[in-house]
């Protein structure tokens, strides 16, 4: 791609990629400050939780004191385990201070500070919070909540029991709660979200890419109207600048050879044949050239046409000489469509099938079934036949098969036709055996239908 159309390229998605990009942007940011916030919930759920355990745990142990039970090491451990079998908590300690060690005891080894955590939350009287995972990759969320010694210290005087200052650390609870559910709902919560950004995402570049295809559709509807209104203006220079110089050299050409013909000697009258042939040519050419530019630009009213009529007409405005019989095999139908359009199409495949006929006994058969919501003609000769590989090339514009010299053609006839039959949403195509014939059938859309007996008739 040259540097140029890159710049075209850019030129044109410049602003769109742009608006794109901060919408994106914007999405992301969004995103993140939402799972922050569902995170922070988690986290301060779990503070709240933790402080509840603490305060539950620090008021058994104020009824154990109230009732003297305390110094049993049974009972606490038994306050302690009945706590930690609420559901969540993976693990529960009480923390001697050191003042109540040197006071009551070191208490039991659980009972004592294990780990930078308990040292830290009893040092600097702070709750400490973590999230970590334990061996088996559970994810886990630890609370080491310091119980500051107070005059109102959860129902208890605590300095009137033993010696221990007012705002001095007597211990803390350590609390290690299972967070495998509240992990789970942020996985699947950020699934959602990332879902959402993906979805917003798409959302935003199909718009982007809609509004590309929208400017497009108008910027080529706009083109086809100025094709259109060149071809309009090709279609009257063709029928009236072209057309008068072909009929003035055509008057001409028989001018002479009709007033001059005795000077002419034999290859004098070829040279004149040949001119006036050429004439009658181009003229039928640009006569083509019309018809197929005026398919689906020239619009007629859509009527019921009855084709058992309409092809009478045809085959006796194409008069086929007295050796070629043409035979409609079974009535045909009566469809919706527009009156020209469809003679036009009988008329080519009826006329190409007189013109090529090379046999001493015609037979043309014309006939119709139904097939779905379609219309299937079939248009059958016993002529010369054609190549499979020359199937597709005689619906192309000004293609023949047969030199113009030896049969008159301007090859527009079957495009002609393939156009019209398209155009109504129909479909064409040829079966054919060298020597023995070929069969054109078409499709056309069932718009309106009439019986299709099997008894034949001829034409």
């Amino acid at each position: 791609m040259t540097p140029l159309r890159w710049e075209e390229m850019w030129t044109k998605w410049k602003v769109p990629s742009i608006a794109l990009g901060l919408l994106l942007l914007l999405a992301i940011l969004s995103q993140q400050f939402i799972v922050n916030y569902f995170e922070t919930q988690i986290e301060n759920g779990m503070k709240l939780r933790a402080s509840e355990i603490a305060d539950g745990l620090i008021n058994g142990m104020n009824m154990l004191m109230v009732t003297g039970k305390i110094k049993d090491p049974e009972n606490r451990k038994l306050l302690v385990r009945k706590m930690g079998d609420t559901n969540g908590i993976i693990e529960l300690r009480i923390i001697r201070a050191k003042q109540v060690q040197d006071q009551f005891g070191p208490g039991l080894p659980s009972e004592q500070a294990t780990d930078e955590s308990d040292r830290k939350a009893i040092e600097t009287k702070i709750p400490v919070f973590l999230t970590n995972e334990s061996e088996e990759g559970k994810h886990q969320f630890r609370a080491v909540i310091p119980f500051i010694a107070s005059t109102n210290f959860r129902g208890t005087n605590c300095l009137s029991c033993h010696h221990v200052k007012e705002g001095s650390v007597n211990g803390a609870a350590s609390i290690v709660l299972d967070m495998e559910n509240d992990e789970a709902r942020l996985a699947q919560f950020k699934r959602w979200v990332w879902a959402g950004d993906f979805t917003f995402a798409m959302m935003l570049s199909m718009i982007v890419i809609w509004r590309r295809a929208e400017q497009k559709r108008v910027h080529l509807l706009s083109e086809l109207e100025s094709a259109n209104e060149e071809l309009k203006n090709f279609a009257y220079v063709v029928s009236h600048d072209l057309k008068a110089p072909l009929r003035a050299i055509s008057s001409l050409a028989d001018w002479l050879s009709t007033d001059y013909a005795d000077k002419f000697d034999e290859e004098g009258k070829e040279h004149m044949r040949l001119l006036i042939n050429r004439v009658r040519r181009m003229d039928g050419l640009i006569d083509g050239i019309l018809l197929y530019s005026r398919v689906g630009r020239v619009k007629e009213a859509i009527v019921a046409v009855d084709l058992n009529q309409l092809l009478r007409e045809v085959i006796e405005m194409l008069a086929p000489p007295a050796s070629i019989s043409v035979t409609i095999e079974n009535p045909l139908p009566t469809i919706m469509t527009e009156p020209t359009r469809i003679q036009q199409v009988f008329q080519n495949l009826l006329s190409n099938a007189i013109k090529y006929m090379d046999k001493p006994e015609g037979k043309i058969r014309i006939a119709c079934v139904a097939e779905g919501n379609h219309w299937k003609f079939s248009v059958t000769d016993n002529g010369p036949g054609i190549k499979q590989q020359h199937f597709d090339k005689i619906f192309q514009l000004f293609q023949t098969l047969a030199p113009r010299d030896r049969v008159e053609s301007s090859g527009v006839g079957l495009a002609l036709v393939k156009k019209i039959v398209e155009m109504y949403g129909g479909h064409i195509w040829v079966e054919s055996s060298v020597g023995h014939g070929s069969t054109f059938f078409f499709t056309l859309p069932r718009t309106s239908a009439t019986p299709i007996p099997t008894k034949g008739k001829k034409a």
